[in-house]
């Protein structure tokens, strides 16, 4: 004897729930090795590691442009709150503090895709792991001359 006729939802929606951990691997696995994944990453690694190492470089720049100007301004400290000269050292203070910032997002953005499941793969094998913030490199601080 067999029975026929509707399935009840709560047995639907108790298949999708016993499912569910099954389905969400699958698709995880399937959407990690999609080849458009799998490009994207690999270009995004490599941008974000060439960034790390441009924006270092431009932190150093911006220390020795802030270490020449205060060089060449020995009394800019004696000067008025509205004076030019303050204005330009507040404005290469801020472009320096841009800078570290902008590399620090950057090594953080780097570090976090490296450790990402879809991602974290797709790395070129000469290419770190995880950023080194030793490194003078890749550390975000000025390089001494």
């Amino acid at each position: 004897m067999s029975v026929t006729g509707p399935v009840h939802p709560s047995w639907l929606w108790l298949g999708g729930v016993f499912a569910s951990p099954a389905v969400g691997k699958a698709n995880a696995y399937k959407e990690k090795h999609s080849s458009t994944n799998w490009t994207q990453a690999q270009a995004q690694f490599e941008a974000d590691y060439a960034d790390v190492i441009k924006f270092d470089k431009q932190v150093t720049s911006a220390q020795d442009d802030l270490d020449q100007w205060v060089k060449d301004n020995p009394h800019w400290q004696d000067s008025g709150p509205y004076d030019p000269s303050r204005e330009d050292h507040t404005n290469l203070v801020t472009d320096l503090k841009g800078a570290r910032q902008q590399c620090q997002n950057t090594v953080a953005d780097y570090n976090q895709r490296a450790r990402t499941y879809t991602l974290r793969d797709f790395r070129a094998a000469d290419l770190p792991q995880q950023i080194d913030d030793t490194d003078p490199a890749t550390d975000c601080a000025p390089t001494a001359h």
